[in-house]
């Protein structure tokens, strides 16, 4: 939207004296508010949507209207005209951030779900270690029950051999025991990353929500009247609350 109209340019284009647009804009500050920016020192400039309101004005300053009155109806005859003209800009705004939300929230929940996947092949990996070590306590078993019968040679040559055996699984059991440390690591972060993920999950559905609310507000407060004050401000008050929590 472009504010290119100040005071003197309203003024030029509407017949109407500085004096009586600044009664118009003290006895209106919803218009003001919603078509005007200030600029450099303060300046007031408005838009198109504005000019048009006060060529309004001043047609029905001519027909006798009271300020009071011509605000009256020149809202009743262009608050529909501005809303036709802004829904599908908003209706597209909306859709977009709509989606972006969307999207955010999916990113998340693949993120939670590659997590728990990681999560489930650390525990896949202990139950395997586990598996590794009550092999390599049936073989010590085996070793202590050998039968005393058989001559020393014999004994001595199963003896080295289940040494051997025994060696070679106590190494591939330190290794393990290893892996299973950093798989410990890994399930610890991954814990802490699943619970820090969930946690960012509730706070963008809870942003999504408060935005929607925003919108929402927003909206209400485009369609409510200059005898709605009160309500106005209630609703203004909820914006500024909202908006204050929303990152």
């Amino acid at each position: 939207m472009t504010y290119k109209y100040d005071l003197k340019s309203i003024s030029q284009q509407t017949g109407l004296s500085n004096s009586y647009i600044r009664r118009v804009i003290r006895a209106s500050k919803y218009f003001v508010d919603k078509y005007s920016i200030k600029g450099n020192n303060n300046k007031l400039l408005f838009d198109s949507n504005a000019l048009q309101i006060f060529i309004e004005m001043g047609k029905k300053k001519e027909e006798g209207y009271t300020l009071n009155k011509a605000l009256e109806q020149v809202e009743q005859t262009l608050t529909n005209r501005v809303k036709s003209i802004d829904k599908p800009r908003q209706n597209q705004e909306q859709s977009q951030s709509n989606y972006q939300d969307e999207m955010l929230i999916n990113k998340y929940i693949q993120e939670v779900e590659q997590t728990k996947k990681l999560f489930e092949q650390v525990v896949t990996l202990k139950s395997e270690l586990s598996q590794s070590q009550n092999k390599l306590e049936d073989v010590e078993n085996t070793v202590k029950l050998l039968a005393d019968g058989r001559s020393p040679r014999e004994v001595l040559k199963e003896q080295l051999e289940y040494s051997s055996k025994i060696e070679l699984m106590e190494k591939d059991l330190q290794t393990e025991k290893k892996q299973l440390i950093k798989s410990k690591e890994i399930e610890n972060n991954l814990t802490k990353k699943i619970n820090t993920q969930e946690q960012e999950l509730i706070e963008v559905r809870s942003q999504v929500e408060k935005t929607k609310k925003i919108q929402s507000l927003y909206k209400e407060l485009s369609t409510l009247g200059i005898f709605s004050g009160k309500r106005k401000k209630e609703v203004q008050n909820e914006i500024k609350i909202l908006e204050s929590t929303v990152h």
